[in-house]
């Protein structure tokens, strides 16, 4: 039985209104075995949120791997902005280690204006430069 391990990223202004459907359809997409997925999100609000609330409510089964930005610490050591970058090569050396595993890996993007995006659009660089299957997916699908 294959194994799935996946990121959830994508835009933080984003409502579960205007992208619920979205992101429910796209993980029950990516839920072929359900006992078979876990997910890892980096704890931001938007996309992150509305993913953490519908797999909670629809699929507790599925494992949430959280991965907050350390903001307090990258402020204290004086550069602020290197937290989520950072938070999201965590993400993506613990997703690597899932493919070692023998899982299959992906990043699941949900952004409407993905070039306009810091956090987002980071996430995707990364896991492209590492070979990482990345999807990008806007509010209409």
């Amino acid at each position: 039985m294959r194994r799935y391990a996946a990121i959830v990223t994508g835009d933080r202004h984003a409502t579960r209104r205007e992208w619920g459907d979205v992101v429910r359809d796209v993980l029950e997409g990516a839920l072929p075995a359900l006992g078979n997925l876990t997910i890892l999100h980096g704890d931001a609000s938007g996309i992150d949120t509305i993913a953490d609330v519908l797999i909670n409510e629809r699929w507790p089964m599925v494992p949430l791997l959280v991965y907050p930005a350390q903001w307090d610490v990258f402020r204290a050591a004086g550069n602020p902005n290197a937290a989520g970058p950072e938070r999201n090569n965590r993400m993506l050396r613990h997703l690597i280690a899932f493919g070692d595993a023998g899982y299959d890996i992906r990043v699941l993007a949900f952004h409407n204006f993905i070039d306009n995006s810091r956090g987002t659009k980071n996430m995707v660089e990364q896991a492209r430069r590492a070979n990482v299957p990345v999807r990008i997916f806007t509010s209409r699908g």
